[in-house]
């Protein structure tokens, strides 16, 4: 494509090197492609299993959240096999959640009301002179 659009080829020598690479490789691989492993997400996988582990939503419920199939999921988010069909426990829904989490702004609100006011004042500047 390169070659073509600084007019270095013709249109006729463009369509030849497609060919040639459609039938040296194929059209949906490229070289390399038989020895290179597709990307691992980290990220993702840290996140769902902080998610699981601190009870914000169940395991087995995370695919139905997704729409995907548990199996899709765990490839997907590149955890290990039957991760997430080997544990059971009760979904949170995410609107339970926010409500959760009102609530506990609420608590934190009212025990600040509560308690007692400390003023922090700030230290005299310095003269520089």
């Amino acid at each position: 494509m390169r070659l073509h659009a600084l007019n270095i080829i013709s249109d006729e020598e463009k369509q030849n090197l497609y060919k040639r690479r459609s039938a040296r490789w194929g059209v949906k691989s490229e070289p390399g492609d038989d020895y290179r492993e597709p990307e691992k997400p980290r990220l993702l996988k840290r996140t769902v299993e902080l998610l699981a582990s601190s009870g914000i939503i169940a395991v087995d419920g995370l695919s139905n959240f997704a729409g995907l199939s548990a199996i899709d999921v765990e490839m997907l988010v590149g955890l290990p096999e039957g991760y997430l069909t080997s544990k059971k426990a009760a979904v949170v829904h995410l609107v339970r959640l926010k409500s959760m989490l009102s609530e506990r702004r609420e608590e934190h609100n009212n025990d600040q009301q509560n308690g007692t006011l400390v003023e922090f004042r700030r230290p005299p500047k310095r003269s520089t002179s």
